[in-house]
């Protein structure tokens, strides 16, 4: 289990041995055995440590490889940062950070991928681990998949890529007419209304080789996500808390309406099935959502 040997010699008299384990556990076993046999063969010659009662000094020890999560340990991780009511109590660099340390392995989230066997261009939404604080979701985007645009209500949204590339267009969150806004309040199932022109302000590829992540809230702006290549991409979405509304925004008719979500369980248990929102209903002709 040892990966290779450097020699040091960081100044006269003195050399350094650097040994390199894949392991932990390689690194204990080295500790048992050859480490101890090095001991007996070089003493004398071995500098010694004051501090550990004059035993050699093979105290520094560290690691080469980067902090990294499992999607079990990332879920674990959002599952006590990720809490509150809005975005406002996130601390989002935090949370941005440790889901770039996921680095995504086929053999973890190849179970929650799925298709639509009827509409080979609809996205779908797999959910991995949803509570009361967030939902941690695997979008599925076909070659050609394109989302409509919407907004998150009070959520903060992360994206991460997870396999193939995909484009997110954010554009600033448009005016809104004040009777939509009203009926937003009063009758959201049935609010619909205008807004103003749709100004896109960003464009960020998504890729595992490249940028992997992005975040959106609804003051940052509202979003679209769109598979631009012939290849299946898959992307982890987080939403906390757990999206229960959203407004719809068509680019071609300046409308706007709200799109509501079912009560979702307060599981503490990772689970299989779809989040709150009805994909069949949320998804419109032509219109699908992210």
């Amino acid at each position: 289990s040892v990966t290779d040997v450097r020699v040091c010699h960081p100044c006269c008299g003195e050399v350094v041995f650097i040994i390199t384990f894949v392991s932990q556990d390689g690194l204990d076993k080295f500790k048992a055995g050859p480490q101890k046999c090095f001991e007996s063969k070089l003493v004398g010659l071995l500098a010694l440590d004051p501090s550990n009662a004059g035993a050699p000094a093979w105290s520094t020890s560290g690691t080469l490889m980067p902090s990294c999560h499992t999607l079990e340990s990332l879920v674990d991780y959002l599952k006590v940062n990720v809490r509150g009511h809005d975005h406002t109590a996130h601390d989002v660099r935090a949370v941005s950070k440790e889901m770039e340390k996921w680095f995504p392995r086929e053999s973890e989230y190849q179970k929650h991928i799925t298709l639509c066997p009827d509409n080979p261009k609809q996205y779908t939404r797999n959910l991995i681990y949803g509570n009361e604080n967030f939902d941690c979701i695997l979008m599925c985007w076909p070659a050609g998949a394109v989302s409509s645009i919407h907004d998150h209500e009070e959520s903060s949204c992360w994206v991460v890529a997870v396999e193939g590339t995909v484009h997110e267009v954010q554009y600033a969150m448009p005016m809104l007419d004040k009777k939509f806004l009203q009926a937003e309040k009063t009758d959201p199932a049935n609010a619909v209304g205008t807004c103003g022109k749709l100004k896109i302000v960003n464009v960020a590829e998504l890729d595992t080789g490249g940028v992997t992540g992005t975040y959106a809230n609804n003051e940052i702006g509202i979003h679209r996500v769109e598979n631009r290549t012939d290849k299946l991409a898959c992307t982890l979405h987080v939403y906390a808390p757990p999206l229960k509304k959203m407004r719809i925004f068509n680019e071609q008719t300046g409308k706007v309406h709200v799109h509501l979500a079912a009560a979702s369980a307060n599981d503490e248990e990772p689970c299989s099935h779809n989040p709150a929102f009805d994909v069949d209903a949320w998804n419109e002709t032509n219109h699908v959502l992210a």
